[in-house]
């Protein structure tokens, strides 16, 4: 069921036939979404060595769709982290809860109206405390690894620049 709804997700982008680049599959949700979609480091977010840091951040604000992904991630994953974010976009899922902490960070500098957020924080639960996890965030990890699959058939480097 996940694979349908991120396939039909990704369908709805109308992605241009033959290779894909970052770039293009951006421009593609852009049109989609209507409004520019920002990709940066989210310089806020505290180190790896500190817990319960988010890997990614998706802000939807009146002018433009914000992605952060976490700067000290290895460049494949935040590639992976800012296209599940993406899917978020793209499958049309609304705001999310984010922790406290994460909203008093302030975004770096966003000080636009938040319309919607999602963070994805990585799961550290034991597997037998493991706790639910929404469909959506299954939608947005499969649509990320279809991407991310289809920029690297591609040709596109795992650790393209252009998304940074």
């Amino acid at each position: 069921m996940t694979t349908q709804l991120a396939e039909e997700a990704i369908a709805g982008l109308s992605l241009p036939a033959g290779p894909l680049t970052f770039e293009a599959l951006r421009t593609a949700l852009e049109t989609w979404f209507g409004k520019p979609v920002k990709v940066s480091p989210l310089e806020t977010l505290p180190s790896r060595d500190q817990p319960a840091s988010v890997t990614g951040l998706y802000l939807d604000t009146a002018d433009a769709g914000q992605v952060y992904f976490h700067p000290d991630d290895p460049r494949l994953y935040q590639l992976f982290v800012v296209l599940h974010e993406f899917m978020h976009i793209a499958a049309g899922h609304g705001g999310c809860h984010v922790p406290a902490d994460v909203l008093g960070r302030g975004y770096a500098g966003v000080t636009a109206e938040v319309s919607a957020a999602r963070a994805r924080v990585p799961g550290r639960t034991a597997p037998d405390r493991a706790r639910t996890v929404d469909i959506e965030e299954l939608v947005a990890e499969r649509g990320a690894m279809l991407l991310l699959t289809r920029l690297q058939k591609a040709g596109a480097s795992p650790g393209e620049e252009a998304f940074a």
